[in-house]
């Protein structure tokens, strides 16, 4: 759920831009490339983060599990993030069972078609003789397509396929899929699709826009077949593509105004690095407790010596990915939920806390030596002890493709 909010929200801030200010410019490829680059931006946007920090094997603090009363809210809360799965679920499955209906529709017409003939397009006739539209690599046009009318309708097609512009529909379709509950999806699909009109009209005109014109008012009435094709005569987008024809073209100078959404992204991608990689916090002080030993004295570093280099330091762990228990934070979450057993003494006391636990997963994922990093009570700290040392073996951390040790902290909260 995060991944589709990070992304809603880069595809969001992004499309804005273009609808406040760049849709006017007549930079048709331009406002394509940039209608196509934000929907790419938006899908690989939570993937992308600078890092922050880097450090040896660094302490990971577990998120806090909280025992007692808040239970059965956790529990509620649980309930309701999987209903809102599966409500998205649903969602996915009704918007691509609709583009499969389109799809299966088109391929209909299609398959009803015949051709190429010697100008390279294949007819169509029957209900759809007075259409004219393009396909991936393929050009369908009307019999009823008038030889006047016949070359402008042929030449805007092909820009269509020359340029694959179905690929284009077709790939914003599979993302409104996905994002079927963000509207401005749509709206892009079908600022996207005017472009490839304006694109198509500005090459097929050829100087003559006021032929064209002519030709696009006499057809007016054409209905697209479906929409995942692209129509010459699409009735919808009429009104604009005959104002731009008649629209004095953009000044280069500018173009420039299109760098503005790098600013933007640069300002999202910082604070993606701050969510998605936050430094690692300190751990907390070690409370006094006569049960653990001292900690051992630091040790002096060994003095330098003239002409021998200093050891270095160890790489980076860039590649390392943090050890995990079976079944994910989830998992251990219900684990711990049936395992903790709130103490009766300290329930009777009405004694609440939190337990910060410390221990070690090794190469083989065992759970070792672990400690009260932080307690709150005697009672509550050999608790939470007690079912920590309890775990089962967990994933090990691995780095480079390597296991290795990992140090871990799990704050649990008892709290009545």
């Amino acid at each position: 759920m995060l991944y589709l909010l990070k992304s809603t929200l880069a595809f969001s801030l992004l499309y804005v831009l273009y609808a406040l200010l760049l849709k006017r410019y007549t930079f048709f490829q331009f406002n394509r490339i940039y209608l196509l680059g934000i929907a790419v931006f938006s899908v690989v946007f939570p993937f992308l983060h600078w890092k922050t920090h880097t450090a040896v094997l660094p302490v990971a603090v577990l998120d806090t599990f909280t025992t007692g009363a808040a239970t059965l809210a956790q529990q509620s809360e649980s309930g309701s993030l999987n209903g809102l799965l599966m409500l998205y679920a649903a969602g996915v499955l009704v918007c691509v069972l609709l583009l499969l209906t389109r799809l299966y529709r088109l391929f209909a017409i299609i398959r009803h078609s015949s051709g190429p003939g010697a100008d390279g397009a294949f007819a169509l006739s029957g209900t759809h003789a007075g259409e004219a539209f393009s396909f991936l690599g393929r050009v369908y046009v009307g019999v009823n397509i008038d030889a006047v009318s016949k070359p402008a309708v042929l030449a805007h097609e092909r820009v269509h396929v020359k340029q694959w512009h179905t690929l284009d529909v077709l790939f914003y379709e599979l993302l409104h899929c996905v994002w079927w509950f963000n509207p401005l999806y749509r709206l892009a699909l079908r600022q996207l699709r005017i472009q490839h009109e304006f694109i198509a009209d500005d090459k097929a005109c050829g100087g003559n826009r006021v032929h064209y014109s002519e030709v696009l008012l006499a057809r007016a009435m054409g209905v697209a077949p479906s929409a995942l094709v692209h129509s010459m005569f699409h009735s919808s987008f009429l009104k604009r593509r005959l104002l731009m024809l008649r629209q004095l073209p953009t000044r280069r100078t500018v173009r420039p105004v299109y760098l503005l959404a790098l600013p933007l992204a640069g300002a999202m991608l910082l604070f993606n690095s701050f969510i998605t990689d936050p430094p690692a916090p300190p751990a907390p002080p070690a409370a006094p407790n006569a049960a653990l030993p001292p900690a051992p004295p630091d040790v002096p570093a060994p003095p330098m010596v003239p002409g021998v280099p200093a050891a270095p330091e160890a790489p980076p762990t860039d590649n390392l990915v943090q050890a995990e228990f079976p079944g994910g934070t989830q998992a251990m979450m219900d684990y711990l939920a049936k395992a903790i057993e709130y103490p009766a003494e300290a329930r009777t006391q009405k004694i609440e806390g939190k337990v910060f636990i410390e221990f070690t997963v090794t190469e083989t994922g065992a759970i070792t030596g672990a400690t009260v990093k932080k307690g709150a009570h005697t009672l509550l700290d050999a608790e939470a002890l007690r079912v920590v040392s309890a775990m089962p073996a967990w994933k090990p951390a691995t780095k480079d493709g390597k296991a290795v040790k990992s140090t871990m902290v799990l704050p649990i909260k008892f709290k009545l």
